[in-house]
């Protein structure tokens, strides 16, 4: 493909043109690769398994083999070997699923993000990376779909050396009940609609002024 051939600096303008025709060429075989990727890894989402990023705190990415077999669970940083080799998430550790039931429960308790990253990280219990809690850890944590057992793709976007977006919810891919909860669903949706209420009032706050 284009891709393959050498390009050269030259004055000859037939060259000069050839150049460019190759250029653009290459630049439209990559985009229709890149879309080809992504469509591919939105029907294995939509089939359930998990397409990059962390299992979070309380859960674990877990390996299988061609048949739908558990072979292992993958620790961060480490990644499939072979293309017929799939991801999902499974249960992590029971201290850590009861770190993320507490969490729901303080929060719907009233107590907030940073108040509860504050007493996670005065009784010495650290984030997955082994880092202190903050609160956007924790907020992480209350509104993940993956901790109902949801899989979700293209929450964020990025162009190339740019930061991520995130993407509005109607381009998420999102598959339902793809994995096994460690979080209620009732309580889950309890604490989104508090979410909610706040930025709800945050809203209304600034367009009064």
């Amino acid at each position: 493909h284009p891709c393959d051939k050498p390009l050269t600096c030259t004055n000859n303008i037939a060259d000069r043109i050839m150049t460019r025709l190759l250029d653009e060429s290459a630049s439209d075989y990559c985009r229709q690769l890149s879309q080809k990727v992504w469509v591919g890894q939105c029907k294995l989402v939509t089939k359930g398994y998990r397409q990059g990023g962390i299992s979070g705190v309380g859960l674990r990415r877990m390996l299988l083999d061609e048949a739908g077999n558990q072979k292992q669970a993958l620790s961060i940083g480490q990644r499939k070997s072979l293309l017929t080799e799939r991801v999902i998430l499974v249960p992590g550790p029971d201290d850590e699923r009861n770190t993320v039931l507490w969490i729901y429960d303080q929060f719907l308790s009233g107590i907030g993000e940073t108040e509860i990253a504050n007493q996670l990280n005065m009784r010495g219990i650290k984030n997955l990376f082994g880092r202190p809690w903050s609160r956007g850890t924790v907020r992480e944590v209350l509104t993940n779909e993956k901790y109902i057992g949801n899989n979700l793709f293209n929450r964020t976007s990025s162009k190339m050396k740019q930061k991520s977006r995130p993407n509005q919810e109607d381009e998420w891919v999102r598959k339902e009940q793809a994995f096994e909860p460690i979080v209620d669903a009732e309580i889950f949706y309890s604490v989104q609609a508090i979410y909610r209420e706040r930025n709800k009032k945050i809203t209304n706050g600034e367009q009064g002024r």
